[in-house]
């Protein structure tokens, strides 16, 4: 037992902040209140965003349930090359998977900010290029007002692929580049005033067709090493919450917490995400997918610990907490999180398991009674 308890992942004495077991975002209010102290609850929030982010607008994307949001780029975005000026331009994949181009500023060869838009919308129209360039001057209009802008920052993978300053919707804009220190080069320039006045002065060009155009290639990289270090938190969260308050501070977790600390290790050693798959796990468990709930799981059952997260009614990841069994092989610790609501109940299957029978299947269990 112990008597004084010191922060969950860096051994610290305080002071302690509010920490939720599963992210406040996802609709929960389970908090975690002496277990982890200030520093390190304020080190793990760009993960918990960064976790949210993704699940919002990619792998939850669409769900009737997701919490609606103001996403900065709708649906699939991809990136395709213009074969006549070499840009690559970044897309939205509308119907039929045609690519359609966002309103952006790309840096091309010998520095050339060249402007490149969706002329479809203007077909036939003997203004296109004039509503073209009316559109440029709007974007050099709306970065001049630094403070109203909402920037968000991509670093993309694919070789060759220029810089660009993406739009899509007033105000909100898409930083591109292959590396970070480019990116923040964009985002000086930006909030400087340099990028609109060099823009001002210089002659504008028409804005590009583009008539041919490669496949359209992701140009997204997901960083799932930090969605998994933010989802391993919230189990270790969770052990600590629901399963045992002593056994979340023990050695047999300390590589665990390395990992959540530090991302040392690869993430797959520690997190699967079984959501884009169909998996043993799924048709398993799927009794645990409640409508209106995220659910977890602890459980030492094959004596590996785990800790399953449905997120939205579906297996979202999959914790491996450790290699020893430090879980008894016939112990569930159950939490459903009713996300409307946002309250939560805690079962143990040891001394729980009609509750939970009864909370999962309401229904059938008020036809047996009858």
């Amino acid at each position: 037992m112990v008597d004084a308890y010191t922060c969950l992942y860096c051994g610290a004495a305080g002071p302690w902040n509010r920490e939720h077991v599963l992210q406040a975002a996802f609709g929960t209010s389970w908090v975690l209140d002496d277990d982890v102290c200030e520093p390190c609850n304020s080190r793990f929030s760009p993960l918990d965003s960064k976790l949210v982010e993704f699940v919002r607008e990619f792998a939850y994307l669409g769900h009737p349930d997701v919490a609606p949001v103001t996403r900065l780029l709708e649906g699939k975005i991809g990136l395709t090359r213009d074969v006549s000026s070499g840009a690559w331009i970044s897309v939205r994949v509308g119907p039929k998977a045609r690519p359609i181009p966002f309103p952006q500023l790309i840096w091309l060869p010998s520095n050339l900010v060249s402007f490149v838009t969706d002329r479809s919308r203007w077909s036939g129209n003997p203004q296109a290029i004039a509503l073209g360039l009316w559109e440029r001057r709007q974007i050099i209009t709306e970065l001049s007002e630094v403070s109203r802008l909402r920037l968000r920052r991509s670093i993309v993978r694919q070789p060759g692929v220029q810089p660009a300053i993406v739009r899509s919707a007033p105000y909100r804009y898409l930083l591109r580049a292959t590396t970070e220190e480019i990116l923040n080069e964009i985002e000086k320039v930006i909030r400087t005033g340099s990028l609109v006045a060099s823009l001002t002065t210089g002659k504008p060009d028409a804005p590009m067709a583009g008539k041919q155009r490669e496949k359209v290639r992701v140009a997204h990289t997901y960083e799932l090493g930090s969605y998994a270090r933010a989802i391993a938190k919230s189990a270790m969260n969770f052990v600590c919450a629901a399963v045992d308050r002593d056994l979340s501070r023990s050695a047999d977790l300390d590589v665990l917490r390395a990992f959540i600390n530090t991302g040392v290790g690869h993430f797959q050693r520690f997190v699967t995400f079984p959501f884009l798959q169909a998996t043993p796990e799924k048709t398993a468990l799927g009794f645990l997918a409640k409508p209106g709930c995220h659910t977890l799981l602890a459980t030492g059952s094959g004596r590996t610990p785990l800790v399953f997260f449905f997120l939205y009614s579906r297996l979202f990841a999959i914790v491996r907490l450790c290699e020893s069994p430090i879980l008894a092989p016939d112990r569930q610790v159950v939490a459903l999180f009713n996300y409307r609501a946002q309250t939560h109940q805690t079962f143990d299957t040891q001394r729980d398991a009609a509750e939970l029978v009864r909370a999962l299947f309401p229904t059938a269990m008020g036809n047996a009674s009858a």
